[in-house]
């Protein structure tokens, strides 16, 4: 079967990029040219598919960077209809002017009526990539995860596909040339550990992880070794400052937690819950976690807080600034991080000390040890923003986090 044409591009542009290379691969004996519909007239690229080749008897015209312009869309409309077995088009939306409206899922009406006719091409292809998910799609993004792994013959279950996105992102591109990677080495059936231990962290949050991981072992050796590793890769030392005391905040807020009579459950849900709006609702102790979901759903715009703000506490419009963006309080991103966080308390500082101190006397050198290197890790923040050495500071504050003093 020879190349359809024209054929459209849609969304991810790794994806996107790909199936171009792929082309180029399978039809490397076409002559390939490339335009952007912006930067190129349309004398140019008419000239060029009309243009005939000595050296080479077929022709593949790639056209990017497609602005929002009818005159643009109906001369690419009437172009492609010269599509024959030795000239083909591929059309390239790689700016994504083309969009899904997130609630129709249908693009809208110009775009879907030039897509139309693209179609009326006897040889067309459409090829839809779809977007970065967002986190209203996690549903989706879960299936595309599971659905390229199924193509391996790898099942992943629900929540550890959903652990994939976090510490990868929800990039579709990133999503897919990870998952080819663990596919090479992943067993039948994919677990927790494997992904913890080879999933590559591209997402923010993931880099957290990693460097809050070795520090958990409390080997200061290894955490330098690790510190080094992204201070080569390019990260700042503010960027790893900034993680150790997000850590050593956790850590307080566990160890306060647990003096105030919560079992480690209790934190790990409580932990879990901090950050989320409202408060008044995400700590009442007397609401199932059910019930406190139900309650904040639909609070997630500004504009929804707002007016939630002034009807339950009569606070005015003028009193909340609308035009910030909205406002982002801190949250452990994922589940086994609030996990680790009290294993790290359980076995590296409490288990060493265990016969030394009854309870309530253990309960107390732990708040007061969390404390202490959290404030300590909030002034060498500072130091690491304005003082002289800031690496050095970073190494002071990595050893006070693997310390297992009491």
């Amino acid at each position: 079967m020879g190349m359809p044409s024209p054929v459209l591009i849609l969304g991810d542009r790794g994806l996107s990029q790909n199936n171009i290379n792929a082309a180029k691969r399978k039809y490397k004996y076409y002559k390939w040219l490339n335009f952007s519909a912006r930067a190129n007239t349309a004398d140019e690229i008419r000239t060029a598919a009309g243009q005939g080749d000595f050296l080479s008897s077929k022709k593949a015209i790639i056209i990017q960077d497609i602005p929002n312009k009818k005159e643009i869309r109906s001369f690419l409309s009437d172009l492609v209809k010269l599509s024959s077995e030795n000239l083909k088009f591929i059309l390239w939306d790689s700016e994504n002017e083309i969009k899904v409206d997130p609630k129709t899922k249908t693009f809208n009406k110009t775009w879907t009526g030039w897509i139309n006719e693209i179609k009326e091409n006897p040889y067309h292809k459409i090829i839809n990539n779809g977007e970065t998910f967002t986190e209203k799609e996690g549903g989706d993004c879960v299936k595309f995860i599971q659905s390229r792994f199924l193509k391996a013959k790898k099942k992943i279950s629900d929540q550890n596909a959903r652990l994939l996105s976090q510490i990868v992102g929800r990039d579709r591109s990133m999503l897919d040339t990870e998952i080819s990677k663990l596919i090479l080495t992943a067993p039948n059936e994919i677990d927790e550990s494997f992904i913890i231990e080879n999933a590559f962290p591209s997402a923010k949050d993931a880099v957290l992880y990693q460097f809050g991981n070795v520090l958990d072992t409390c080997s200061y050796g290894d955490s330098i070794t690790m510190m080094q590793k992204f201070l080569d890769m390019g990260v700042n030392e503010n960027v790893l400052a900034d993680i150790m005391v997000k850590k050593a905040r956790w850590q307080l807020a566990a160890a306060s937690l647990w003096e105030q009579g919560m079992s480690w459950p209790e934190v790990i849900t409580a932990l879990m819950q901090m950050g989320k709006f409202p408060s008044s609702i995400w700590h009442e102790r007397t609401i199932t976690p059910t019930e406190k979901r139900k309650s904040s759903e639909g609070l997630k715009e500004l504009e929804d807080r707002m007016k939630y703000m002034n009807k339950i506490y009569g606070m005015l419009e003028r009193q909340m600034d609308a035009s910030k963006k909205k406002a982002r309080a801190e949250v452990i991103p994922m589940e086994f991080m609030a996990d680790l966080t009290t294993k790290f308390l359980r076995n590296n500082i409490i288990a060493p000390h265990f016969n030394q101190y009854k309870e309530p006397e253990m309960k107390e050198r732990l708040v007061n040890r969390c404390l202490k290197v959290y404030l300590f890790s909030l002034n060498k923040l500072k130091e690491v923003r304005y003082g002289e050495n800031p690496k050095q500071d970073v190494m002071e504050m990595v050893a006070a986090l693997t310390s297992k003093s009491l």
